[in-house]
């Protein structure tokens, strides 16, 4: 894998040394879902590979306090280790299903 946004330039010069190495460039991973012709294996392999570790962090200040601008208090009390520090485990993403192919953005918009 190369970091995000080379140029085919970049990255031929950062794969000099391995000559039998080709480059596929994917503007985003969306193509690759829509073509998913077996979705019960491809979700068993999901499951088990993508995983957001869960996130914590310090408040400054109480964290009921300083999150209520971004999350509703039930989210911030259910995260709360203490008064100034909260873990958030994420879920899961949903099952891939097949013929509903979305744009990230507009899946992302209708779960809000």
């Amino acid at each position: 894998a190369l970091p995000a946004g080379v140029t085919g330039e970049e990255a031929r010069e950062l794969l000099r040394h391995r000559e039998d190495t080709r480059i596929l460039r994917l503007p985003h991973a969306r193509g690759l879902l829509c073509g998913v012709t077996e979705p019960a294996r491809f979700n068993a392999l999901a499951e088990r590979v993508l995983r957001v570790p869960t996130w914590c962090s310090k408040c400054f200040d109480t964290c009921d306090r300083e999150l209520r601008k971004w999350l509703p208090p039930r989210t911030i009390k259910a995260a709360s280790t203490s008064l100034n520090s909260v873990c958030f485990t994420p879920d899961p993403p949903p099952a891939f299903r097949p013929n509903e192919c979305v744009l990230n953005v507009k899946a992302a918009d209708e779960r809000l």
